[in-house]
């Protein structure tokens, strides 16, 4: 339990400064950090401001109680682990506040032994929703990312150029194609492969725009959308990386080069209309010598 309370920002709002201070001392010796509120509006606006993984507030204090407070905030954050503090004669405040959000309850004074078997059922809470959130981002990132290269995939490609669409009526769209690309694999295996295709994404990404997406097409194809970029300018772009790629240095006996077929949207064409077009010269660029950039009014 100390491992993780060690790390949590609390934020804990008392309006009774004898108790609060008293609590501060207490709580600061389980959570890395607290900050302290005075009223459930300076509670509120804290949290506003600031960044919390608990919040600890007493419920009967004057202006905006703490179950004005839990309401605000749920309307905001509805996954913040939330414990209030009262005394027993304050009973009926429980009541109210187990349709609010509520995640735990203390009694005044606090018993350190009840106060355990809180913060464990709290961070159970925290743990089991860091979990799911893990999840649901590797879910996301399967659906949207290569997973050997990093960049996006093909189904994210399509909806980032339906995008593109419908805001800018010129753009242009370049096939990529690392050139003998079988031989590297062939000379010297599929894991060195996988890091040449992980290398080179990385390398040839990092010298564009960052206004320019970046895909892989499959195996070693890949795609770039130039938003704003007429085919001339998507060439000069797309030549300067070339000589880059060409000069670097990716520990082979021999240099590791692209060619690329470049296109310019029309309107009310799909992705895959314009790709075929890019395709036709890339294939010309290939058989012309490879190393080289090929803008389909070339073809």
């Amino acid at each position: 339990m100390e491992t993780m309370t060690k790390t949590m920002h609390v934020l804990y709002v008392e309006d009774d400064k004898t108790v609060r201070d008293t609590m501060l001392l207490f709580f600061k010796s389980y959570f890395k950090k607290v900050v302290c509120a005075c009223s459930g509006e300076e509670g509120f606006r804290y949290f506003q401001e600031g960044d919390f993984d608990l919040i600890i507030t007493d419920i009967n204090m004057p202006g905006m109680n703490g179950l004005e407070m839990i309401r605000k905030i749920r309307n905001i954050d509805d996954t913040v682990p939330v414990v209030i503090v009262s005394a027993y004669s304050d009973i009926h405040y429980f009541q109210s506040a187990i349709g609010n959000g509520v995640d735990g309850y203390l009694i005044k004074p606090l018993d350190p032994n009840q106060f355990d078997e809180v913060i464990e059922t709290i961070q159970a809470k925290i743990t089991k929703y860091k979990e799911q959130e893990a999840y649901l981002q590797k879910q996301h990132q399967r659906a949207n990312f290569d997973q050997l290269t990093g960049l996006y995939n093909r189904y994210k490609m399509d909806e980032l150029y339906e995008g593109i669409v419908q805001k800018r009526s010129t753009f242009s769209v370049a096939l990529i194609d690392l050139d003998h690309f079988k031989q590297i694999n062939d000379r010297y295996g599929h894991e060195e492969g996988d890091r040449i295709l992980t290398e080179f994404a990385q390398l040839f990404a990092g010298r564009l725009n960052a206004s320019c997406y970046v895909g892989r097409w499959g195996g070693e194809e890949f795609i770039v959308l130039f938003p704003g970029l007429s085919l001339q300018e998507a060439k000069t772009v797309l030549e300067e990386v070339r000589r880059e790629v060409s000069a670097y240095d990716f520990r082979l006996e021999r240099a590791v080069t692209f060619s690329a077929g470049i296109a310019t949207h029309r309107e009310g064409e799909t992705l895959r209309a314009i790709i075929y077009r890019a395709d036709k010269a890339l294939y010309i660029a290939k058989s012309s010598g490879r190393d080289c950039i090929l803008a389909e009014d070339a073809v």
